[in-house]
């Protein structure tokens, strides 16, 4: 449908872009706009800016957080609730719904053999075969670590994450030009001087990156079209990218969101 409610966190970019540039922000994305619309313009007096807002969001890692933690899984064919940990952080996050499906048949024979936990694979002279088989299973699931959680109610599964990130530099590089191959069409047909993309680090290791460091030294390669990237996380740190030049590191100002989010 053309045209939407701009959310909190495309206001807030406007807004800041807006105060750095000293310019006036208008929405232009809003309902009934034509398709392909950017998000707002930037009035300032040496010219126009368009300017689009993403985000950067690791979608499997959300995906798998969503689907594990929205609430525990009915398994009564147990004899007791299960605590399962898996990924949720970083690289090698498993699909919740095959452990799900399978799962209970591999932990009904772990209780039938009074194993109450099992972290990794058992080592075939530790365990019987069958135990050794279904701890074996679970770890290929993606299930790091399993023991049985005395918990009122019904047998259900639940899930617990674990992982780890770290400050990847590259991948901020990498996904500023993702996201500037993704949104070049829309602001390419915008009628301005410039055309900026502002994008909020959300995924884990470069929010981490830019949270710990001062900007890399290599620049992402952007599609003919887009003169500035803007990179932001939600504590406060921001990097602009003048295409072509060098990433700068920026004071993020304080700001209010004062621009109406609909159409008069």
């Amino acid at each position: 449908m053309p045209g939407r409610e701009l959310d909190e966190p495309e206001l807030r970019a406007a807004t800041i872009v807006g105060s750095i540039l000293d310019g006036c922000v208008v929405p232009r994305d809003l309902p009934g706009a034509p398709a392909a619309t950017h998000d707002f313009d930037v009035f300032m007096a040496a010219g126009r800016v368009a300017l689009e807002v993403t985000r950067a969001v690791d979608e499997r890692a959300a995906a798998t957080r969503a689907a594990a933690f929205r609430r525990p899984f009915p398994a009564p064919q147990l004899a007791s609730s299960w605590l399962l940990s898996i990924r949720t952080v970083g690289p090698g996050q498993p699909e919740v719904k095959p452990i799900v499906k399978a799962s209970p048949a591999l932990i009904a024979v772990l209780e039938r053999h009074g194993v109450s936990e099992v972290q990794g694979q058992f080592h075939p002279g530790d365990a019987p075969t069958v135990v050794v088989h279904a701890a074996t299973e679970l770890a290929r699931l993606g299930v790091s670590h399993a023991t049985a959680w005395a918990v009122d109610g019904p047998p259900r599964l639940w899930f617990t994450g674990h992982g780890s990130i770290r400050d990847d530099i590259d991948a901020v590089n990498r996904l500023a030009a993702e996201h500037a191959a993704k949104n070049v069409k829309k602001l390419l047909v915008a009628l301005a001087d410039e055309r900026h993309l502002f994008i909020w680090m959300e995924e884990d290791d470069a929010k981490l990156a830019m949270e710990t460091g001062p900007p890399p030294s290599t620049t992402p390669t952007l599609p003919q079209g887009i003169d500035v990237v803007w990179v932001a996380t939600t504590s406060g740190h921001l990097w602009r990218l003048h295409s072509p030049g060098d990433w700068e590191e920026l004071p993020c100002p304080r700001v209010e969101v004062s621009i109406h989010s609909s159409a008069a």
